[in-house]
């Protein structure tokens, strides 16, 4: 099965985590580009402030790739920080 994990930045570790425990039961996981190659929060919030028109252009690239992978997969799941 082709999985996209959906969740904020904030949870890129726990991305990743549950990217590793689905793929070792067989299953293709795909992530937002940004958690693959760690691209977290403070990323975005630095181009934000230095230059709008390019954090503009990025952020719509990146959600409309994430579009298409949600759109070709056959399950999606979101991740999240678990609270005990």
């Amino acid at each position: 099965m082709k999985i996209t994990i959906c969740g904020s930045l904030k949870f890129i570790e726990e991305m990743k985590h549950a990217k590793a425990m689905l793929e070792k039961k067989g299953h293709k996981v795909l992530l937002p580009l940004s958690a693959e190659i760690n691209q977290d929060k403070n990323f975005w919030n630095e181009i934000k402030q230095s230059n709008i028109k390019k954090f503009s252009e990025m952020k719509g690239e990146r959600m409309k790739g994430h579009n298409d992978k949600i759109k070709s997969s056959d399950a999606i799941t979101k991740t999240e920080r678990k609270t005990t």
